[in-house]
Order: C-alpha cells, then sequence, then structure tokens
C-alpha cells in the first residue's frame, strides 16, 4: 500500500513501486489541511493512471496550517496499518532526505518499524526506497522514469492556481527550472 499525497515524492514512489512491486492499492489522508481537495484530486488522478485502487482516510485533527504536521507521517502509517487489516502487507512511505521533518529520518523509519512489528509480529513491513535521496534524485528519477509530474499537486496552501511561494511551491519551481 502505497502512501500517496498526490506530490512528486509520493507519486515516484508508486511509480517505483508499480514497476518493483506491482501495487495493487495507495491510500490518501485528508487529515484536515488546507491543500486536501487539490491533493486528493491529484492522488485519485495518479491512482487513476497507474491503475491503483485509491482508499482514502478523513481524520479530524483541528485546525491545521501550512508547513511541518508533528506526527503526521506517523498517523499515516498507523491508519495504513489498521487499514490493512489482518493481512500481510508492505507498506510504502515517500519520505527522502535533506529535510529538517524528524518524521524523515532513519530513527523514525526505524520507529515506525518497530511499532509495526509490535502490533503485527513482522508481518508489515515500512519501505523507503527514498530515504537516502535528495529531493533532486527524487525528481531526477521521476523524470527519467517518465512519471507523470502533471498529475501532481504541491501547493501547501491549497490554491488554484499553486501559490508559488510556500516551500512545496518554491521546491517545485526550482525542481522544475533545473530541467
Amino acid at each position: 500500500m502505497i502512501l500517496l499525497s498526490g506530490g512528486v515524492d509520493s507519486t515516484s514512489l508508486l511509480a517505483l513501486s508499480a514497476e518493483e512491486e506491482g501495487t495493487s492499492e495507495a491510500l490518501f489522508v485528508d487529515y484536515g489541511h488546507p491543500a486536501a481537495a487539490s491533493e486528493r484530486a491529484a492522488a485519485s488522478a495518479v491512482a487513476e493512471a497507474y491503475g491503483v485502487d485509491l482508499k482514502t482516510a478523513c481524520v479530524d485533527i483541528g485546525t491545521v496550517r501550512a508547513g511541518e504536521v508533528p506526527g503526521r507521517n506517523a498517523l499515516f502509517i498507523h491508519l495504513a496499518l489498521a487499514m490493512a487489516g489482518p493481512r500481510s502487507t508492505t507498506l510504502f512511505l515517500g519520505v527522502h532526505a535533506g529535510t529538517p521533518y524528524r518524521d524523515c529520518s532513519p530513527a523514525f523509519v526505524d520507529a515506525m518499524q518497530t511499532s509495526l512489528d509490535c502490533h503485527r509480529n513482522g508481518s508489515v513491513q515500512l519501505v523507503t526506497p527514498f530515504l537516502t535521496w535528495s529531493k533532486a534524485d527524487v525528481y531526477a528519477y521521476s523524470r527519467a522514469a517518465s512519471v507523470p509530474l502533471e498529475l501532481t499537486y504541491s501547493c501547501e496552501i491549497g490554491s488554484r492556481p499553486p501559490c508559488g511561494a510556500c516551500p512545496s511551491c518554491r521546491d517545485r519551481k526550482m525542481l522544475d527550472a533545473g530541467t
């Protein structure tokens, strides 16, 4: 199961896992964030392009502002665990190197695998193939693999068109300029 936000990282991860693993399902989490509607539309378009079943989980965590949401990736991983039910599964998370967020670190991934093992005795694996890749590495992969980046959405504000000023928009602008 791919944790799919509809952005560049998770879409590139879906492309990689579909190629290597034959991934058949994805999970989009709406936690009340400003970009939820736009991200959901992007995730839906990406899932359709790859022929992947998209599930959605909605969680109200209160007021969410653009930027870091502490515990976000842990929430996503545990929701995916709950939604997987009793079957063995692999959860794919598109975290990459070079971010200041703790939930994108090797220590976080190890802690989450320990939690999954506690709950499911090793039958659920967390896979993070981009963990040591930079954002530029992920973007280069997406270009080389012909990932449909035009379907993705990368704006924390949630505006249409994207605001162009938030950190995600600035990253996307910089990466697009480098191609």
